[in-house]
């Protein structure tokens, strides 16, 4: 789910779908969003042979309605500050593999609430989704933490809280 550009990693996700494909044939995976490289992006998906497997659905309105639907979300970017679908995806209850850019190593705890994983690394991609689709405990395990997590740290509420703290003590 992004803003299809530079900074959000995707060719790295095509070159892991690539090789997990031939691991796991029943695999699946959508893409959701568009933007100014979703024509390249679309071109090396087919010209990865990954038409069959890969669903580009552009821009989409009902993004968030389609988060629980999926089994792993992955964010494969390059830099980041404070993602905002990553926060999306955790309060979803989906287990996350995400690159360790920006902040994304403060809002996930590597193997408590999501896979960490380094940018730029297909083959990282690859072995975090393979480990996920074998072990579907840990991938409930891991949102239901990633649940948890949003909830103790990322709520609204929570917010409020932190800065009602901050401001009693000035």
């Amino acid at each position: 789910v992004a803003v299809l550009s530079e900074q959000k990693g995707i060719g790295y996700l095509l070159e892991a779908i690539s090789a997990l494909r031939q691991r796991h044939e029943t695999m699946r995976f959508a893409i959701i969003g568009g933007g100014p490289m979703e024509e390249s992006l679309r071109r090396e998906s087919a010209s990865l042979g990954l038409a069959d497997v890969v669903t580009f659905t552009g821009w989409r309105t009902d993004a968030l309605d389609l988060l629980p639907l999926l089994d792993v979300f992955v964010m494969p970017s390059l830099w980041e500050a404070m993602p905002m679908v990553l926060l999306e995806a955790m309060a979803a209850q989906r287990p996350i593999v995400v690159s360790d850019v920006g902040d994304n190593a403060r809002i996930v705890e590597d193997g408590v609430s999501g896979l960490l994983i380094p940018a730029r690394n297909a083959a990282a991609i690859v072995d975090a989704v393979h480990r996920l689709a074998t072990d579907p405990p840990e991938r409930q395990r891991l949102g239901r933490a990633a649940r948890e997590r949003f909830e103790a740290r990322f709520t609204v509420d929570r917010m409020v809280r932190d800065y009602e703290s901050v401001l009693s003590a000035v």
